[in-house]
């Protein structure tokens, strides 16, 4: 594996900005650095996802929960978090994809008073121009990784997909590819599976495939230095299922020792991560708000609530997740169980049982007293055919 130069993270400079309610974002040529006092209790939450973005609404949630103002930026069709009864404030921005994207948050951060934005995807942290987007940067993370001791997989990196196609028959299959710089992961078993590819601009890597039941989650808190509050899961299943998000989790026991590696790769910065691994092989990060935050909050730990009252000065105690809290994200966890069903990977009972519902579990969207992101999820999956695309059969 070849490795080029990486920069060294630095400490995110809060954004902010000055009070009040439904508000549309103008766009304009504005630098993100706006400051305000820091009794500021408004938090600015992107929503970039498409309706789809579970780690939103669960901000949105934690922020009303530790006493904060959850204001929702979104430029889509439906917002699952604007939708929320705890978002108090709905800006209409461009497309987090087009250039006024970014001069119309830095506009609303100047125009009200904001104590922090919590950016929840990686075009987001991009567009921001965030410090910490240099994690996302898989070829920038390989080398971090490897000065702060964390193991990742042997990677094979391509500077174009043109290279890995002429490299396509010489590839120990399955393997896994990814770009370098998003999520878009797909599986390869064969030769014939890297046609996808064709065209496809970028750099991208390329590792063997490893057992998914051995994937877990490491999410946190970090500051200055130290680890504040973790907590750590493991996947049960993912969706999609070869290479996806966690749709059904449960929280484990920590490991210190993981954290204590996790903590000299995330140098210099402060926020709130979460670190991918299969078996002892670490494979993304997300210096960022991410899908299954809501189970973090369920296990009693509220991370983006620690982060605020940390930006505030105020004093927070050492938190680590309780283990045994199970977690959801309900439509896609009923794809993968029918799914797996369908393929004869799992017999009648094992699906049956694997779809019932279990006290105490923790959902991505589904709330009893916010019950209209579930509504909204529903609309837009009935309005764009996706729900039933999903579950037809091939």
């Amino acid at each position: 594996m070849h490795l080029g130069r990486a920069g060294h993270l630095h400490a995110e400079t809060p954004h902010r900005g000055r009070g009040g309610e439904k508000v549309s974002g103008p766009a304009g040529s504005r630098s993100l650095k706006t400051h305000a006092p820091e009794d500021s209790r408004w938090v600015l939450v992107t929503d970039d996802n498409y309706g789809k973005a579970s780690g939103s609404v669960a901000a949105v949630r934690g922020l009303a929960a530790a006493g904060y103002h959850p204001a929702v930026a979104f430029s889509t069709p439906v917002s699952l978090a604007a939708s929320s009864r705890y978002c108090r404030r709905q800006i209409r921005v461009p497309n987090h994809r087009a250039e006024g994207y970014a001069a119309a948050i830095a506009a609303e951060l100047e125009a009200h008073s904001y104590l922090t934005v919590l950016p929840t995807t990686d075009i987001a942290l991009r567009a921001l121009d965030r410090p910490e987007a240099r994690l996302l940067d898989k070829f920038r993370l390989a080398r971090l990784a490897e000065e702060a001791g964390v193991d990742m997989p042997p990677t094979t990196f391509f500077a174009s997909t043109g290279e890995l196609l002429e490299a396509a028959h010489h590839l120990d299959y399955p393997v896994i590819i990814k770009p370098t710089v998003k999520h878009a992961a797909r599986v390869a078993h064969s030769p014939d599976h890297l046609r996808w590819w064709a065209g496809q601009p970028g750099e991208v890597l390329v590792q063997p495939y490893l057992l998914r039941e051995k994937e877990f989650g490491v999410a946190g808190l970090v500051w200055d230095g130290e680890i504040i509050a973790s907590v750590r899961q493991r996947h049960i299943r993912t969706w999609p299922p070869e290479a996806g998000s966690a749709c059904a989790a449960r929280t484990v026991a920590v490991d210190l020792d993981v954290e204590a590696r996790l903590l000299k790769l995330l140098d210099g910065y402060n926020g709130i991560f979460e670190a991918d691994f299969m078996g002892g092989y670490l494979i993304d990060v997300n210096p960022r708000v991410y899908a299954s935050l809501r189970l973090a909050t369920g296990a009693g730990v509220n991370l983006v609530g620690l982060y605020c009252d940390l930006l505030r000065g105020e004093a927070v105690d050492r938190a680590q997740g309780r283990p045994g809290v199970f977690y959801r994200w309900l439509d896609a966890d009923v794809r993968n169980v029918i799914g797996a069903w369908r393929g004869q990977k799992l017999g009648t009972r094992e699906a049956l049982g694997a779809l019932s519902l279990r006290r105490g579990t923790v959902y991505a969207i589904e709330s009893r007293g916010d019950w209209r992101p579930t509504l909204a999820r529903a609309r837009y999956g009935l309005a764009t055919g996706r729900w039933r695309r999903a579950y037809a059969r091939d």
